[in-house]
């Protein structure tokens, strides 16, 4: 379809954005997936353990009971467990995916800085 201006001039689109910039290349998507899902199972792995930790009553690391019991939404262990695992297990995981899985990315910046 020809699009013009009302004075018969064309229309002038912009040019479609891609995810791809010319001249870049990059690893292909299994080399850095299979080291992110080793990371992210060993973090969710981790987490299961750590969760059981604070609900367990036989665990050093059970939440006390004045403060956490199970009558109550925010104040039940499950709950405080589940975050307490997630803020343990999130910054781990974030940190050996920056320094492992996407080191080349890193090399790639690091080069392009140096030349």
């Amino acid at each position: 379809m020809d699009r013009r201006l009302p004075g018969g001039e064309p229309v002038q689109l912009p040019a479609q954005p891609t995810l791809d910039l010319p001249g870049r290349t990059r690893a292909p998507w299994i080399q850095e997936f299979l080291p992110f899902l080793a990371v992210g199972s060993a973090a969710a792995l981790a987490g299961i353990f750590i969760k059981i930790g604070f609900t367990n009553p036989t665990s050093p690391f059970y939440l006390p009971a004045p403060w956490f019991h199970e009558d109550a939404g925010l104040q039940s262990r499950e709950y405080w467990g589940q975050l307490l695992t997630i803020v343990i297990t999130m910054p781990i995981n974030f940190i050996v995916n920056k320094l492992w899985t996407f080191r080349a990315v890193r090399r790639r910046h690091a080069a392009t800085l140096d030349s």
